[in-house]
C-alpha cells in the first residue's frame, strides 16, 4: 500500500509539476475523506521526505517537484 501511494505521489507530480503539499494531498489522497486530509498530509510529507532523500523529488519555497534528470 505504501509503494502504491508513493507511485501516486510521483505520478501526480509528473502531471502537475511544482505544487504545495496541500494541493498534492487532495490529489494523492483522493480516495480518503477530505476531513482526514490534514492527517493525510502528514503521511504525504513523510513520503516526500523519503523521496527527497532518494533524490527523486525536491522542495523549494514550500513547493515540491520532481528532480529533473540530466540525460547525456
Amino acid at each position: 500500500h505504501r509503494l502504491d501511494r508513493e507511485s501516486k505521489v510521483i505520478d501526480k507530480l509528473t502531471r502537475i509539476g511544482n505544487t504545495e503539499i496541500s494541493k498534492l494531498t487532495s490529489l494523492v489522497y483522493d480516495d480518503v475523506d477530505p476531513s482526514l486530509h490534514e492527517w493525510a498530509s502528514l503521511s504525504l510529507h513523510a513520503h516526500l521526505i523519503k523521496l527527497q532523500e532518494e533524490r527523486i523529488v525536491r522542495e523549494e519555497d514550500g513547493c515540491w517537484q520532481l528532480v529533473k534528470k540530466n540525460h547525456k
